[in-house]
């Protein structure tokens, strides 16, 4: 491979690592991934000048000039990005004017061919001084960390400074080496954690440091590697990979910070609604007691020898309290269902004698009212099933109690027929209907949320809490079934549907089959 094509092939490959780099930074706008690509267009630029000069485009001196110039803006910029060495405008200018900008000086004097050494040595002492600068101002974090910042500067300074008046090239490798190596270094004290993407990185930042004095060292003892030989070159591969893999690492360590905190988060907010729940269900039992006391009293005071004037106004006492009561149960039930401690019996009854019972119940308000209560149980609905009649009952006792208070005439029809049935289980199918106010087709779906009502003004004029579709909702759902409401004939009242799944009891399914066998 001639010299010009494997520079060729290097820049090719510094071209896409400065794209993707870009194209990372114009994602994450972070100001450590800008530097970083900087530092690699730096480096783009110095392969470029030495692919343009082996072409003889340009003077050999302003290509020898720009590698190292590159090379030491590209060490800082790397070194800026996982360093808070400039965080004022003094430290910054110490930065800049102590460090960077006396070591282009000293590559320029090189360059240039000055034969003074006291020069080389002047700067050589700038540069410490400067180091020494930053390093004491890092004193205030860590006396670890200017320890090893002291020892990692110090001692190869005193030697080269010894050597540098015979061999004035050996402080260009020293800077050099300091500032890959430094960058290494604070790269891992930067992120301090053991991933491949953090220690590839440092040890290549430390193995691109190496290089220039190895390469000195080699061609003292007669190398033949030549100097622009692609090994010379692998540290900074490794060092662009590692970069990419410690953003991955770092996306993924987000990521991981995120889905913990949202886990502690959903904790602390389950934790919190569990002791709200308990708490609405302890105050609701002690808030039952007395109420209970209140209406037993108010009862015996009714049976008891009183006034016409007397018995309406504990009439009123004792309405207003089971209006109250009913406010109490639905916090309580709906308490219990958030916490999810509400358990479902499994015991056999007569749907037929439940539907009865609660329309029996419904009868005497429906009666104030003038209005009609109907039931209409379909032949196929089972006389026995498995399954909880008291939640039934709870969502019927709703779905009429709801029918009554917002019908001013005409009727109320509860229905049920068998939807489904196999051997195991039956799937009964209950609807109500009524002749009232209605319901806009856009409420259909928000009237089953907590505290929802289908009209604002409908709290005002009829009461309630707005729990009981909510809790009657969860009670079907956790029966196996589910609930919707439909718009009556020319919009005129409402019709609520629901489904609960009973088990079947298999004395009654042979039942069933026998039957179908004779009539078969």
């Amino acid at each position: 491979m001639s010299p010009q094509f494997q520079r060729v092939v290097t820049l090719t490959v510094m071209v896409l690592l400065v794209a993707l780099f870009t194209w990372i930074y114009s994602r994450e706008r972070q100001q450590r991934v800008r530097l970083w690509m900087i530092g690699w267009i730096c480096i783009l630029v110095h392969f470029g000048g030495a692919a343009v000069a082996s072409f003889h485009l340009i003077p050999p001196f302003l290509a020898n000039w720009q590698a190292y110039c590159t090379l030491i803006l590209a060490a800082s910029a790397f070194y800026l990005s996982v360093s808070r060495t400039c965080t004022t405008p003094r430290l910054t200018l110490v930065f800049w004017t102590g460090l960077f900008l006396p070591a282009i000086v000293y590559w320029t004097c090189l360059c240039l061919d000055l034969n003074a050494s006291w020069l080389y040595e002047a700067i050589l002492i700038e540069l410490l001084a400067s180091a020494l600068t930053l390093a004491l101002n890092d004193l205030r974090q860590s006396w670890v960390f200017c320890a090893e910042c002291s020892c990692l500067v110090l001692i190869p300074w005193i030697w080269v400074l010894y050597h540098v008046p015979q061999h004035p090239e050996y402080g260009i490798d020293f800077i050099l080496f300091e500032c890959f190596s430094l960058t290494g270094w604070r790269y891992w004290r930067h992120y301090r954690r053991p991933t491949p993407g953090v220690l590839v990185t440092s040890l290549s930042f430390l193995a691109w440091g190496l290089v220039f004095p190895v390469a000195e060292l080699g061609q003292a003892l007669g190398s033949s590697i030549p100097g622009d030989h692609v090994l010379w070159d692998l540290p900074k591969y490794f060092v662009a990979f590692g970069m990419i893999v410690t953003l991955f690492e770092n996306q993924t360590e987000v990521l991981q910070i995120e889905v913990a905190e949202r886990k502690r988060a959903e904790a602390a907010a389950r934790a919190a609604n569990d002791a709200k729940s308990i708490f609405l269900a302890s105050m609701s039992h002690e808030i039952r007691t007395p109420m209970n006391g209140i209406i037993g009293m108010t009862d015996l005071l009714l049976d008891s020898d009183l006034s016409e004037e007397q018995k309406d106004d504990l009439e009123m006492v004792r309405v207003s309290a089971e209006a109250l009561m009913m406010v109490i149960n639905d916090i309580l039930d709906f308490s219990k269902i958030e916490a999810g401690r509400l358990e479902l019996e499994s015991i056999d009854f007569d749907p037929h004698e439940t539907i009865r019972e609660t329309i029996r119940t419904m009868s005497f308000r429906a009666r104030q009212k003038n209005l009609e209560l109907i039931d209409s149980i379909n032949e196929g609905v089972p006389t026995l099933v498995t399954g909880d009649p008291g939640r039934l009952r709870q969502v019927l006792l709703n779905l009429i109690g709801n029918a009554i208070k917002f019908t001013d005439r005409g009727k109320v029809v509860v229905a049920v027929q068998q939807e489904q049935e196999t051997d195991a289980d039956a799937i009964l199918h209950f609807s109500v209907l009524d002749t009232g106010v209605g319901i806009p087709i856009e409420k259909h779906r928000d009237i089953f949320e907590a505290f929802a009502q289908a009209d604002v003004s409908t709290t005002r004029k009829f009461g309630g809490t707005g729990l009981g579709l909510t809790i009657s909702a969860r009670l079907v759902t956790m029966m196996g079934g589910r609930i919707w409401v439909e718009s009556g004939e020319a919009r005129n009242g409402s019709i609520f549907h629901f489904t609960v799944r009973c088990g079947r009891l298999k004395r009654d399914a042979e039942l069933g089959a026998a039957v179908g066998a004779v009539a078969g």
